[in-house]
């Protein structure tokens, strides 16, 4: 008996940690402004990354100029900004995912080392896309730079799981639950998602914006839940077109933040679980409207966010990245619930004898 009890404390303290953990992130961001202390981070950064791309840059026969001082690159064919393009939130979490709970410090220094590294080079070949690859950067280049990201923290995850034996029964456990269902275990459905990342990007930045009418359609119905939303908290919001405004504060939502990949991915994913047609087609208008409603109160959060700490345009952009996780997450966990409940459900009428 104790020794169940010792284990339930561990596994207590377990989730209690992460948990504190990712409420000490958010907070630190959120508090980050005022101290400056997360603006002095991100610049020291964006001046390692900016001279060397200047310096890569030369060797390959560009003549540009990085601008320490306003964070832009500055070349013959224009200008654009570094500063809403480092996501070092990437940094953050994988020095997290190495060192909670660390065994074997040397070898897991070194992992942590070689994500940095890839991650830099990362960063360094994003700047590239902006310079020599403008047109074709924002549906064939930058989803497969991103989902370079997601693939550095996948391996680490991998090595994490590896070197502790309590996450490997963890990660047995939830294979066994799921494996009736997809066929497959969890680090593959979690690869998966990886991989899907650049396809959404294709969908997002390349195939949505040939349908106007599409576009307009969706805008309007999450610009119509923000507006609701904030009405709901007291505030006085304007919708103009694409852009919603509170009082000198705004949020434009773009092509890309409709969340179109977003909800492909979930209705793929759900239509490849073993289940009746019938719960399919009803969890996937539910799961869709769930997603929609999701990014208006994401992007109700970014403008109160803007509003309340006067944050600076070029910093939102990853307080953006962030919001763009919770997506990812909550369609796993839309997915696991579809598997451990709603795909039994009986939706077609019982014949009486």
């Amino acid at each position: 008996m104790k020794k169940n009890i010792l284990n339930n404390k561990k596994n207590l303290f377990i989730l209690l940690s992460g948990i504190a953990l990712i409420m000490l992130y958010y907070i630190l961001k959120s508090v980050a402004p005022t101290f400056d202390f997360y603006g002095n981070i991100v610049n020291t950064y964006a001046l390692w990354v900016g001279k060397s791309f200047e310096w890569l840059a030369g060797l390959a026969g560009y003549e540009l100029m990085f601008d320490s001082a306003n964070g832009q690159i500055v070349s013959a064919t224009g200008t654009f900004s570094i500063m809403n393009k480092l996501a070092v939130k990437f940094y953050l979490i994988a020095f997290l995912m190495v060192f909670v709970f660390p065994r074997k410090w040397i070898k897991s220094i070194g992992v942590f080392a070689i994500a940095f590294a890839a991650l830099y080079i990362l960063s360094v070949l994003r700047f590239f896309v902006d310079l020599a690859f403008r047109e074709q950067a924002n549906y064939l280049y930058l989803p497969l730079i991103y989902t370079g990201r997601y693939l550095v923290l996948f391996l680490i995850l991998k090595y994490k799981i590896s070197i502790h034996p309590r996450l490997q029964i963890y990660l047995e456990k939830i294979n066994e639950l799921i494996r009736d269902k997809f066929q497959f275990r969890l680090m593959t459905l979690i690869f998966m998602f990886i991989i899907a990342f650049g396809l959404m990007g294709f969908i997002d930045w390349f195939l949505v914006v040939q349908s106007q009418g599409f576009v307009d359609f969706l805008s309007q119905w999450i610009l119509g839940y923000s507006e609701f939303l904030l009405k709901v908290l007291g505030y006085n919001p304007v919708v103009e077109g694409y852009q919603i405004n509170l009082e000198r504060n705004w949020v434009y939502l773009g092509t890309p933040c409709l969340g179109a990949g977003v909800m492909t991915l979930f209705a793929a994913l759900v239509s490849i679980i073993k289940s009746d047609w019938r719960n399919k087609l009803i969890y996937i208008i539910i799961g869709i409207n769930i997603l929609i409603f999701a990014n208006a109160v994401r992007i109700v959060a970014i403008l109160l966010h803007i509003y309340l700490y006067k944050i600076q345009g070029d910093l939102i952009e990853d307080y953006h990245g962030i919001s763009n996780n919770f997506f990812y997450i909550l369609v796993f966990i839309m997915l696991l619930i579809y598997t451990r409940w709603f795909a039994d459900i009986k939706f077609r009428k019982q014949k009486t004898a």
